[in-house]
């Protein structure tokens, strides 16, 4: 996993760029070379590669060359990026990582998920296709139920932070509350001791 810090004022700068919100939607669908990017959104080559450049600055998107005798590279979206931004009236906090996933072919086989072996008991093509789809629908549930957790962890984490707040506060109030009393204390001491010695003086 590779993480990357980035402030809020770039990333609504980043994707507040209309021209680098329509790359995105076209990368989104496919990878593009530039000149098709330029092509497709009626925009000058050099205008495309600046925009490029800002997107890949910031690791949403990457080059790659998938045939050799192109000079030209595609691109295409950095694979699994996340981007959580988390405001509330006690916190505040952008997290923004990518993880980076290895081209090669071995990297992309089913080979390490646990379900491998039954996907390689169907043989008949469309089984392949509906057993891969019922798959992704159950992550995307699970993904879904794990963003409810998170909601809820977040609001038990607010209200860890008011208290926590509010304890602080009291005992600020506290010490600020001795500390007067502790000084209302000596000013009566010092008071005493004043009319004491004036006593003692005239005696």
């Amino acid at each position: 996993m590779e993480s990357q810090d980035i402030r809020l004022n770039d990333l609504l700068d980043l994707l507040g760029n209309p021209t680098r919100r329509k790359i995105l939607a076209k990368l989104a669908k496919l990878p593009h070379y530039a000149s098709e990017l330029a092509n497709s959104l009626n925009i000058s080559r050099q205008r495309i590669h600046s925009q490029l450049k800002e997107l890949k600055k910031h690791n949403l998107i990457e080059p790659f060359n998938p045939d050799k005798d192109v000079k030209e590279n595609k691109y295409r979206i950095k694979k699994n990026i996340s981007v959580r931004i988390d405001i509330t009236p006690d916190y505040y906090n952008i997290n923004y990582s990518t993880t980076q996933i290895d081209d090669k072919k071995s990297s992309l086989m089913l080979k390490d998920i646990e379900d491998t072996s039954t996907y390689e008991e169907i043989n008949i093509p469309e089984d392949k296709i509906k057993y891969l789809g019922e798959r992704i629908r159950e992550i995307e549930s699970e993904i879904k139920n794990l963003e409810n957790e998170r909601s809820n962890l977040l609001q038990s984490k607010e209200c860890f932070i008011i208290e926590l707040k509010n304890l602080m506060n009291q005992q600020y109030r506290q010490q600020l509350k001795e500390k007067i009393e502790e000084r209302r204390t000596k000013e009566k001491q010092c008071e005493k001791d004043f009319f004491s010695q004036i006593q003692a003086f005239f005696n």
